[in-house]
């Protein structure tokens, strides 16, 4: 999930969110261009346009994070060697689902799934895991 797609998904512009957070224009604009990451904007900043927005802090949070560091946070002992495009599919899958959680739509959840689905598909293909570790793996994700 992206700040643009929590944007639409309000029905706002970024000219409208700066109006209703009372957050300079240029600033939202570093934000969503992430010149600016969310996790160094001040606090105020953030919990105005997570409130705005509908989210929780942690769900805004998510949004700049970088999926490798969603995946690190949660990876079990097995899933140490997976190849990085799996491992980013998976940092999705993770982000997709905080959203989700939350009771927002994640219009980007159905992508989100083939994307993780044709990743381990792809992984177990080449050989990469055997098929036991690829069905674990829909198992758990899907």
């Amino acid at each position: 999930m992206t700040l643009d797609s929590l944007l639409a998904q309000c029905n706002l512009s970024k000219y409208q969110l700066a109006k209703q957070t009372g957050i300079a224009q240029s600033t939202i604009s570093d934000l969503f261009s992430e010149k600016t990451k969310i996790e160094n904007c001040h606090f105020d900043t953030a919990y105005k346009i997570a409130k705005t927005l509908n989210i929780t802090m942690e769900q805004l949070y998510l949004c700049g994070e970088d999926p490798l560091k969603i995946f690190d946070k949660h990876k079990t002992p097995s899933e140490d060697e997976l190849p990085l495009f799996l491992r980013i599919s998976i940092g999705n899958w993770y982000k997709s689902k905080a959203v989700r959680a939350s009771g927002l739509d994640d219009h980007e959840w159905d992508a989100v799934l083939d994307e993780l689905s044709s990743s381990i598909n792809a992984v177990e293909n080449c050989g990469a895991v055997d098929s036991k570790f690829a069905w674990w793996l829909r198992h758990r994700y899907l």
